[in-house]
């Protein structure tokens, strides 16, 4: 198993739970650009507690503010292991949100 296919797992976990998953950060723009993510980080709505719940071996990186990274099958190169943060807002009003700067510019991609 690779890194990205035990990503894969842990968003189809967390979704198969009933809960919003989806790969964040670096690991969307280096698979947008073709390239091997050097890791894979997951948001969801699921709470830390949620998520320790939902997998057997866990570590509360930062539980406070919503970091749990799951551990997964040993690889060659060491645990497989993807970081799995609790969103801030509820996804939905995220997606509707039109952020502007202090100018009231509006904010692309932001």
């Amino acid at each position: 198993m690779t890194e990205r296919d035990f990503a894969i797992d842990v968003v189809r976990r967390l979704r198969n739970a009933g809960h919003e998953a989806l790969w964040a950060g670096g690991c969307v723009r280096d698979e947008l650009l073709g390239l091997v993510p050097k890791d894979y980080d997951v948001a969801t709505d699921a709470r830390p507690e949620v998520v320790r719940r939902l997998f057997r071996r866990t570590v509360a990186v930062g539980a406070s503010f919503g970091v749990v990274e799951v551990l997964g099958p040993r690889a060659d190169s060491g645990w497989l292991k993807v970081q799995v943060a609790t969103f801030d807002v509820p996804l939905q009003r995220f997606l509707q949100r039109r952020p502007t700067s202090g100018c009231g510019r509006v904010l692309v991609g932001s």
